[in-house]
Formats: structure tokens, C-alpha cells, sequence
């Protein structure tokens, strides 16, 4: 095989994979697109998925109301996106259905509290679930207390032990 034929073998295989990953993200692109998935699942007892999403949506720079029970779907036309966002309560079997279906799992952590052994398990079993798109934040508190950085170093080492195990 001659230089030019390696060349042209390897573009080839270069635009298909391009034309594969289109026609993947595709369904999700316009404004009648299906909306990506975004479980919410709180692993601290103060935890609280709506305000949870209410911030991420402050982020995005869309308002609106957050309904107290049912799924949020929210248009981002900054990404001519759809989000729809799952919040879950801390109980494992919903919290396992929402994350099975969801595109994204945001894991949600408390500054001032460690996660305890309830937040521990839904950890375990969504991990266990084999969950790949998974993101972790600290929910913003406004009064900070003093406690709160030891708890954050603490959620660090955590996140590090999870994510190695």
C-alpha cells in the first residue's frame, strides 16, 4: 500500500466517523429535537433537587418556575437546545430509573454535610449501573459556615475515592 493510499484510507475513516457522530447528535439539534436527559439525584440530607435545577437554569440564563412535582423542561436557545431535567428524591429505586434513562447524572453535594451512608448506597448503585456522563456539584449555600471548607476537602477526597474504585 503506497503513501498516498495510507493517506486516503485514513481520511476516509476520518469522515466517516464525522458523518457517524452528525448523524448521533443529530436528533437532538433543532428546535423540535428530543431534549436531553439530566437526572438530579441529591447524595447529602440537605440536599434539594429543584433549587438545584432553579441554579443550573440561573446559569443558562433562563427563568421560569419550577414546578414542586413532574419533570422541567427548559429550551436553552443559547445551545438551540431542550433540557429536561429529572429531580429525584434520595430513595434508590427512582433514583436508579432516572439516572438508567438520563443522558447526564448530576450528582448533587452539600457544603456543610458529608454524604451518609443513604448518599453512600445511591453512589454505589448508580456507579454499579454503569453510569458514564456523570457530574458532581457542591449546592451553593448563601450563608457560608465556617465548617464548610473542611467539608469540601472532605467531598474532594471522596470524589477521588469514588472515582478510582
Amino acid at each position: 500500500m503506497s503513501k498516498l493510499d495510507r493517506r486516503n484510507q485514513a481520511r476516509q475513516k476520518q469522515q466517516t466517523k464525522h458523518q457517524k457522530n452528525v448523524k448521533a447528535t443529530n436528533i437532538f439539534s433543532g428546535q423540535h429535537g428530543a431534549p436531553r436527559i439530566v437526572a438530579v439525584v441529591p447524595l447529602c440530607e440537605d440536599g434539594d433537587a429543584r433549587a438545584a435545577v432553579r441554579q443550573l437554569n440561573k446559569g443558562l440564563d433562563v427563568e421560569g418556575d419550577i414546578p414542586t412535582e413532574d419533570l422541567v423542561r427548559v429550551r436553552v436557545d443559547r445551545f438551540k437546545q431542550s433540557i429536561e431535567y429529572v429531580p429525584v428524591e434520595r430513595e434508590l429505586i427512582p433514583a436508579l430509573n432516572a439516572c438508567r434513562v438520563a443522558d447526564f447524572v448530576v450528582m448533587i453535594l452539600s457544603p456543610v454535610q458529608e454524604v451518609d451512608e443513604q448518599g453512600e448506597l445511591l453512589l454505589r448503585c448508580i456507579e454499579g449501573q454503569g453510569v458514564s456522563n456523570v457530574i458532581t456539584v457542591a449546592q451553593v449555600r448563601p450563608d457560608p459556615s465556617p465548617s464548610a471548607t473542611t467539608v469540601g476537602w472532605q467531598h474532594l477526597i471522596f470524589n477521588t475515592r469514588v472515582s478510582i474504585a
